[in-house]
């Protein structure tokens, strides 16, 4: 293997570390806590649901047709209001 693999191995391990992101604290958080035993707090609760809307828009939005789908629907509503 190259000395490149390594080195990637290296910084993705030491940039992974605790003592990288906050130096001599090696306490774990509450929502680590809940992550690894599967919990739900009302944090997740909300972004999840706040995703799964996102994505529902998102899903309708990209099956409108493209580009031009916000005039079309401006002349359709003009038209329809002579």
């Amino acid at each position: 293997m190259s000395s490149g693999f390594y080195l990637s191995k290296w910084a993705v391990w030491w940039t992974n570390r605790p003592a990288f992101w906050n130096p001599g604290l090696y306490q774990t958080t509450r929502n680590e806590i809940a992550y690894f035993n599967n919990e739900i707090t009302l944090a997740s609760f909300f972004s999840r649901i706040i995703t799964t809307s996102l994505q529902l828009a998102f899903s309708a939005y990209s099956r409108l047709p493209p580009c031009n789908w916000a005039l079309s629907l401006l002349y359709s509503i003009l038209k329809n209001n002579k």
